[in-house]
């Protein structure tokens, strides 16, 4: 399992990246958002973001609504939805992003048990 697969935050886990061997080529990516810097705007139609804070404070858009994200926080970004982020402070901000396809909801299915009695 990859040593940054999930955050604890308190009594909060942030879920960051699948463990290893469980079919999804993903895992969290750690960047560092140097002061001015903005990344986006941009949208994943088909996959949801989430972003981790691990140090500093970044000012994410979403949807045209702004909020700022510290460290120890996180935002999930569901898929197709327009987002950006920056860093508008002197120091650097080191996140864990992670973006992976949406699971599809599993179906259900009924089973039916008979039992006769002898």
């Amino acid at each position: 399992m990859s040593r940054r697969a999930f955050f604890i935050a308190g009594d909060r886990i942030v879920h960051i990246a699948n463990p290893c061997g469980a079919g999804i080529g993903y895992h969290g990516q750690p960047h560092v958002v140097q002061p001015g810097a903005q990344v986006g705007p941009h949208m994943h139609e088909q996959a949801e973001t989430i972003i981790l804070v691990e140090e500093g404070v970044l000012e994410v858009m979403i949807n045209g609504m702004t909020g700022w994200v510290r460290a120890g926080d996180f935002v999930r970004i569901p898929a197709s939805t327009w987002y950006a982020y920056r860093n508008d402070t002197d120091n650097p901000t080191r996140i864990l992003c992670r973006t992976a396809p949406v699971q599809r909801p599993r179906e259900s299915c009924r089973i039916t048990i008979h039992i006769a009695a002898a």
